[in-house]
């Protein structure tokens, strides 16, 4: 820090008090870390011109992981430095390091959204059941179509809420690594539509059956007497079931970027209007959306131009959900040569 003594015009004798920037790099969260708020609090008092407090001109706390065997360890931490010179008596300084501070803390711990939870192995059986038993009359399927909403119906009308015991082996993915068991009992969480797509793109069994569905796997259906119509299990085909657990309220994706921030507002959701492309009147941050397609996450609108392109997704597709397989005449999984059966499903989830 400098300290000096200047006289002002009025011959009035005022000390300034300046630090200048870090020359420390930050530390960040690292992937896979949870940041842990302080017992005692976060300190969110604002900085005040002409007091000098250097505690404010860096925000830390400690971070939480999972090891191996899914339990709750220390992190690395994380700490950022303010990186400018800050003039403790320049008002429009400490307007910018209250702005800096205030935005670290909104978003590390403000509107967080919830860990979304593991899918286990026997949840990912199912959803492969599933979306094979609606793949029956087409070859591919594209992220726009309403498929996955089905899907995402029926498995929820089937398995929601379902008591899930310790022990069940974990998918693998970037949270959870390969030989990772479930660590509690839970009941079946809610997957969405986005989840499903998500997962769509990150297991292999899923990749290839949604790459091919061959006219061997649609006449073995038609053969048993699949009905690729008239079934009302899971509800409607036009719209996804809303989650029953969830306080938020529903977030609509607006045609303008004033009503869009606004829409975000009132729904506690933070959306991203800074980068990404102006198509169709929405703006959409379209490498964010793709890296949250990658993690499963769950905002469907991310991925859809306008409310036209959105509506003619939902029109694409007929088939309707419900077909209920039996061991004897099971489904064929397309891109497999084998069948997957509801005992093998129902054996992992009660």
């Amino acid at each position: 820090m400098s300290s000096w003594s200047l006289t002002s015009p009025s011959n009035e004798t005022t000390t300034a008090l300046i630090d200048p920037p870090p020359a420390i790099k930050n530390i960040g969260k690292r992937r896979g870390e949870l940041a842990v708020e302080p017992v005692e609090g976060l300190d969110r008092s604002p900085a005040v011109v002409g007091r000098r407090e250097v505690s404010k001109l860096s925000v830390s706390y400690k971070t939480k992981k999972y090891d191996d065997q899914q339990r709750l360890i220390d992190g690395a931490g994380a700490i950022y430095r303010y990186p400018h010179e800050m003039d403790w008596n320049n008002r429009d300084h400490v307007k910018k390091l209250n702005a800096w501070r205030e935005q670290i803390h909104r978003r590390t711990f403000d509107q967080k959204r919830k860990t979304r939870p593991y899918w286990i192995e026997a949840e990912k059986a199912a959803v492969i059941e599933l979306l094979g038993q609606h793949l029956q009359e087409r070859a591919a399927v594209s992220k726009f179509d309403p498929l996955y909403k089905r899907v995402a119906n029926v498995y929820n009308t089937r398995y929601h809420g379902r008591l899930q015991f310790a022990g069940h082996r974990l998918v693998a993915d970037s949270r959870a690594r390969a030989g990772g068991l479930l660590d509690k009992d839970r009941p079946a969480p809610w997957r969405t539509a986005s989840a499903l797509l998500g997962v769509s793109k990150k297991w292999p069994e899923l990749t290839s059956m949604l790459g091919r569905a061959s006219g061997e796997v649609r006449q073995h259906n038609e053969d048993i007497g699949f009905p690729v119509r008239g079934s009302s299990e899971g509800g409607s085909d036009d719209e996804e079931i809303p989650n029953p657990d969830n306080s938020l309220p529903s977030t609509t994706f607006s045609s303008s970027k004033k009503s869009a921030k606004h829409v975000g507002k009132v729904a506690g959701i933070p959306i991203n209007l800074g980068r990404g492309n102006h198509r169709g009147g929405v703006v959409c941050d379209w490498a964010a959306a793709e890296g949250r397609l990658a993690d499963g996450c769950d905002h469907d609108g991310d991925f859809f131009k306008d409310d036209t392109e959105w509506e003619r997704a939902n029109k694409r597709l007929e088939m309707e959900a419900g077909y209920e397989s039996s061991d004897e005449e099971a489904i064929i999984v397309p891109g497999s040569s084998s069948r997957v059966s509801n005992s093998y499903v129902s054996a992992f989830i009660t």
